[in-house]
């Protein structure tokens, strides 16, 4: 595979704990010793990413990341406020009317429809988010 990472498997959890443990070299920066992610969390196509590309690629996720929060704020914002119900009345036409007949049910509207958009809106992120993470070589899931 060419990577600049092993695995070792030990017969115990007892062991692999020591040898985690143990200093292998003088310097102690020298090797950076973990007890292993399960295989089935290795995303084995970023384990053979070189630093510089690893560099790159979270350095893009950052910036990415950074924009997200900076521009989804606003865009939470808008949404919120053009999901009212008087800006939807003046959209479909005989709304107005039904709404006004009831004051529960333009309550109820009111109240929910902004939750709901936004929500749906919401569902997003978290896809957004994951396909961010997959493209910056993180090696285990």
């Amino acid at each position: 595979l060419g990577t600049h990472w092993g695995f070792v498997t030990f017969r115990s959890p007892k062991t692999a704990h020591i040898a985690a443990q143990i200093h292998c070299a003088k310097d102690a920066g020298a090797f950076k010793v973990f007890l292993a992610p399960d295989p089935r969390d290795v995303v084995w196509v970023n384990a053979k990413s070189s630093k510089l590309e690893k560099w790159t690629n979270t350095t893009l996720v950052v910036c990415m990341f950074l924009g997200i929060f900076a521009f989804w704020t606003p865009v939470v914002m808008a949404l919120s406020a053009f999901v009212t119900i008087d800006r939807i009345e003046g959209t479909i036409p005989g709304l107005g009317d039904v709404m006004s007949k009831s004051p529960t049910l333009r309550a109820v509207v009111s109240g929910f429809l902004a939750t709901a958009v936004l929500k749906i809106f919401m569902t997003i992120l978290p896809w957004l988010l994951h396909a961010l993470l997959q493209y910056e070589c993180v090696p285990t899931k």
